[in-house]
């Protein structure tokens, strides 16, 4: 089959995908586990998978994922870090299948009405990313670690698998699953950790 003739999803039709494959991934992926995720949900083929971006090297399924990614984000329904982890957010876990489709027209009504805002294409940084009420002279926030612990020991052991699942991609670990189960030999996950030996 010509490449021209293969069927590649829009970047619309695959909002959807991307916040089932956050959710199977435990709630937060880098991208490459993000599309592998995608590709799987939607059966696509090598042949899918492989039709260049013009002259590459990019993919255009994975060029329009990227722009899936970028209207979920600007919709508050995704997350990403400076380091390139994607997390579905409460609003994202919250969307159901048919809302995906006001996703586009609600998002180029917000860039419309804040042009200054969104003239490099995303939001700009907030001003202060600090939790309200903090305060570094507030003698509450010196013990944060005592409060961090509590917090810690409170969390379901789902919740507590899903945040080391997120601390391990914000490191630079891939392929990250959890394993944690009865019978696993104290295995309770694994990834594989990307390291850059040298530089230029």
């Amino acid at each position: 089959m010509a490449a021209s003739a293969l069927v590649i999803p829009k970047y619309y039709e695959l909002f959807w995908p991307t916040l089932q494959a956050l959710q199977r991934l435990g709630g937060s992926g880098t991208v490459q586990e993000i599309e592998a995720q995608v590709y799987e949900i939607g059966r696509y083929s090598e042949e899918q998978r492989g039709v260049l971006r013009g002259a590459g090297p990019a993919t255009e399924l994975a060029y329009r994922l990227a722009w899936a990614r970028t209207y979920l984000k600007h919709a508050d329904a995704v997350a990403n870090s400076q380091r390139g982890v994607w997390s579905i957010t409460d609003r994202g876990s919250s969307l159901t299948e048919a809302d995906m489709a006001r996703i586009p027209a609600q998002v180029r009504a917000q860039i419309r009405a804040t042009p200054g805002q969104y003239s490099d294409g995303s939001p700009g940084p907030a001003t202060d990313d600090r939790p309200p009420g903090y305060s570094s002279s507030d003698p509450a926030s010196e013990n944060w670690q005592e409060q961090l612990l509590q917090v810690l020991l409170g969390l379901e052991p789902a919740a507590f698998e899903r945040l080391a699942q997120r601390l391990l991609r914000e490191q630079g670990f891939v392929s990250v699953t959890v394993t944690g189960r009865t019978g696993d030999g104290g295995i309770d996950g694994t990834g594989i950790l990307r390291m850059k030996l040298l530089t230029s």
